[in-house]
């Protein structure tokens, strides 16, 4: 199987090639260039879902946070999304404008409010994700348990170097 092309800032292709002569230092692997391919493939994947949707990028993105996270308040919203608490406000009136969120009241505190994901809005994202994540598990479905531990094994060293070179703490 031919490497794979890494994207270069724009996100168009690179080749291999172009990689290796700009920084004859580093020695990309076919899996490193898949890896790349497949992150610049999710961009996409998350630029396409936020069209979809109507949103902008960071709009899209503190969708994804309500989705995965459920009701959050809109300052731990900025701060997932790494926004002030201003810019934020605007992020969820926009969200709200197009049904995707709506505010409540925190039902622990009621002077708080909460951001709540609409569930239509949850139900439409994850029309278009759950192919992508079937079609990935169909995959690993087709690979013996050897071959899946080896690729858990990849997949958790990438994230540790991903949370290591943000600084972030181990995920458990």
């Amino acid at each position: 199987m031919p490497a794979v092309p890494a994207p270069d800032a724009r996100g168009a292709a690179t080749p291999p090639s172009a990689l290796r002569s700009a920084r004859p230092d580093l020695a990309f692997g076919e899996a490193t260039l898949l890896l790349r391919e497949i992150l610049r493939l999710t961009k996409s994947m998350e630029l396409d879902m936020g069209a979809a949707l109507g949103t902008n990028p960071t709009d899209f993105a503190a969708m994804q946070h309500l989705m995965e996270s459920g009701p959050l308040s809109p300052g731990e919203l900025a701060r997932r999304l790494g926004v002030t608490t201003a810019a934020v406000t605007g992020v969820i009136d926009r969200l709200e404008g197009l049904s995707h969120a709506r505010r409540e009241p925190d039902p622990d505190d009621r002077r708080r409010l909460l951001v709540v994901p609409e569930p239509a809005s949850v139900s439409r994202a994850l029309d278009r994700l759950l192919p992508l994540v079937r079609g990935a598990q169909a995959v690993l479905d087709d690979l013996d348990e050897g071959e899946r531990a080896v690729v858990t094994r990849y997949l958790e060293g990438i994230a540790a170097v991903y949370r290591k070179q943000l600084g972030s703490p181990a995920q458990g």
